[in-house]
Order: structure tokens, then C-alpha cells, then sequence
């Protein structure tokens, strides 16, 4: 963003209350929100030669959707940015892991490729350090801008009382199934993002079942301007969505 009352430290904004109502609906036709899973999608599409043979890297479906949204924001001159909590969540995980799963989730494939059981470390190192690499260069993009923003620890209460009301529901016990775990809560990240989304009138793009399964909720309770589930939005929503 190019507000002059923020500080700037390369593409990182730090978000204060001297952002004003303008700002906030200049965002809505300007600017979109990626969520971790978004930037990790766009960043992992990558080709690797191993004895002989070119293979390709990336998340099946995902990856070659959310290129093709980043494609369409970049040609829109539509912003692109996440906040500094989902920014460092990527990190805190970290890119060998990220690597290690998106290897994992499409193991039949690569095992086949390569015709032995062991993945090679040689082209995982390669892999962790374009991933790496990729990511880190989003911070240089004129396009991409991550801002620094923590939500009051009152707005983060409201989301956690939403989503501990959808504990028993038939929603929340799927979510708990799919994820193998017990908490009801999205990441604080996630809900760092749910909540600049609302203030700022920015939509959100992801994946995560956490948000998009309750997206009507989210949104008619004003706990977010608006959720795109990342496999079923399609161009021309977009398009009509953002047409200024």
C-alpha cells in the first residue's frame, strides 16, 4: 500500500490506526488476501532433472489455480498481500517441512517417477532451497506486499466465540475428522487474517476448510469482508467482483 502514514520496510506496511474509512473501501476493488496455503501453492511449481528425466513439482490442482489467479490479480492490477502472522507462520513451520509434505501427499507419483521407495535427498535439498528462494523473492514483487498487523485481543475473542458455538455441529466434527485433531480453533494467523480482512474490506483466498466451510457464517456475522474458496472461485467472479 502506498499510504504515506505507514511505515515501509521493503513490501512490509506496518497497520496503525491512522488508516482512514477511504482506505478501507479503496481496498475492497484493489487488493486481495493470500492465506499461507496460497503462497505456498503459487511458490511450489518447479522442474527438477534426475538421471536423465524432467519432473515436475507442484500441489495437483492447486498450484495451477492459484497461478492462474495470480496471473489474473497481477493483469487486474489487483494487490496482492497477506499479514505478517501468516507470513511468519510459513517460516516457523519451516520450508523443509513443507517440502516434506507436499512430497508425502503425492508420493505415488514421484515413487513412481523415480522407481525406488526412497525419495532423493539430493533433489529435496533442490526443492527446499527454490521454495525457499521463491518465497523470500515475493517480498521483492511490486504486486505482493505483506503488512504488519495485530488484531486487539477483543476482536480475537469474537472469532473464538464463533467458532467454539460451531463445536457439536455436523461442519466442525467433519473438520475434526479430515484434520486428525480436537481444537475447534483456526490458527492465530488465520485469525489474525479473518479479522484485517473485515477492517480493511479485503477479501480472502484460501483453502482451508476451517474458513471456506464457514464462509456464509463468517461473513453475515461481519467477522470478515469475504471468503473465495480457492478451487471453486472462478475468473469471471472475480471479475465482476472487483469491476470498479
Amino acid at each position: 500500500m502506498s499510504d504515506d502514514r505507514s511505515e515501509k520496510n521493503g513490501n512490509k506496511v506496518s497497520y496503525g490506526d491512522s488508516h482512514t474509512d477511504d482506505d478501507a473501501s479503496a481496498c475492497t476493488t484493489k487488493s486481495v488476501l493470500y492465506d499461507a496455503n496460497c503462497i505456498i501453492y503459487h511458490c511450489f511449481f518447479a522442474t527438477e532433472k534426475y538421471k536423465k528425466k524432467t519432473i515436475q513439482f507442484k500441489y495437483p490442482h492447486f498450484s495451477e489455480k492459484t497461478q492462474e489467479l495470480t496471473n489474473f490479480f497481477c493483469k487486474e492490477n489487483i494487490r496482492i498481500m497477506t499479514i505478517s502472522s501468516v507470513w511468519e507462520e510459513i517460516f516457523v513451520k519451516g520450508i523443509a517441512v513443507i517440502v516434506e509434505e507436499a512430497i508425502s501427499d503425492n508420493y505415488s507419483f514421484y515413487s513412481s517417477v523415480f522407481r525406488k521407495k526412497r525419495f532423493p535427498p539430493i533433489v529435496k535439498l533442490r526443492l527446499v532451497r527454490k521454495l525457499e528462494k521463491k518465497i523470500l523473492g515475493l517480498e521483492e514483487k511490486g504486486w505482493f506486499e505483506v503488512v504488519d498487523f495485530n488484531p486487539p485481543e477483543k476482536e480475537v475473542e469474537d472469532v473464538v466465540k464463533f467458532y467454539l458455538s460451531q463445536k457439536r455441529t455436523e461442519t466442525m466434527e467433519k473438520i475434526r475428522e479430515l484434520k486428525g485433531r480436537y481444537r475447534e480453533l483456526p490458527s492465530r494467523a488465520d485469525i489474525s487474517l479473518l479479522k484485517y480482512s473485515q477492517v480493511k474490506k479485503i477479501p480472502i483466498l484460501t483453502n482451508d476448510m476451517d474458513l471456506i466451510w464457514f464462509r456464509k457464517e463468517l461473513e453475515k456475522q461481519n467477522i470478515c469482508y469475504k471468503i473465495y474458496p480457492l478451487l471453486d472461485v472462478t475468473i469471471e467472479e472475480l471479475e465482476a467482483n472487483f469491476r470498479c
